[in-house]
């Protein structure tokens, strides 16, 4: 990987190993205790090197879905693949978006979950009782009141998945058609609208539930 990355970067492996012997020599025998041989000091290193590093230990952890893997979890990379891994690292790494953004992102995510429950009550399809209840009040209330409740509904989904964190959530299941339908089923739904019936930490776990539930029924 060091050999690909130097030619990348337009210098020959010979020099680069002659720079990493030159440094030994000198290198502070502190810092010769705090960093074993072979083993670089990252602490300072670039950004795009931290996210290759971050990449390859949720491969190894598990963390980062089987499809998604960037080199060969047996580690019997071509240089092909190592190649296609660095380049894979050239785009900027993608920015946060702001809170006003993910409120809108995640409501219109909602009620298209809801809309889907709709139409799987108007057919008499099983629904698990928070969604029913849900439903029922849609009949009493109406679609405009209805989809006002889609943002509150939204700040609790940001909620739960902030205090789940991101990769543990794509771990398990979409955002949109997985993530959210979850945590609909797991809200309260009163004609004040949707409310944690639990504290943050039991709905988030019950969300999770609902998520490991669907990912072993696809399995």
């Amino acid at each position: 990987m060091l050999i690909t990355a130097t030619e990348c970067a337009g210098r020959s492996s010979g020099d680069l190993f002659e720079e990493l012997r030159a440094a030994n020599e000198i290198q502070r025998p502190a810092e010769g205790l705090r960093y074993l041989p072979g083993m670089p000091d990252l602490s300072k290193a670039d950004p795009v090197l931290e996210r290759m590093r971050s990449a390859i230990d949720r491969q190894m952890t598990g963390r980062l879905p089987h499809d998604q893997f960037l080199l060969d979890a047996g580690g019997r990379n071509s240089l092909t693949t190592i190649r296609r891994f660095i380049e894979s690292f050239a785009t900027p790494a993608p920015a946060m978006a702001d809170i006003h953004s993910r409120q809108l992102d995640a409501a219109l995510c909602c009620w298209e979950a809801m809309q889907d429950y709709r139409i799987l009550f108007e057919h008499d399809k099983p629904l698990v009782r928070n969604i029913h209840a849900l439903m029922l009040l849609w009949t009493h209330l109406g679609s405009i009141e209805l989809r006002r409740w889609a943002r509150p509904a939204a700040i609790c989904a940001l909620q739960i998945h902030d205090h789940l964190g991101r990769e543990l959530i794509d771990r398990h299941a979409p955002f949109d058609y997985g993530f959210i339908p979850a945590v609909l089923e797991v809200l309260e739904w009163t004609e004040n609208g949707p409310d944690f019936a639990t504290p943050l930490e039991d709905a988030a776990a019950r969300v999770l539930k609902k998520l490991e539930m669907h990912e072993g029924g696809r399995r």
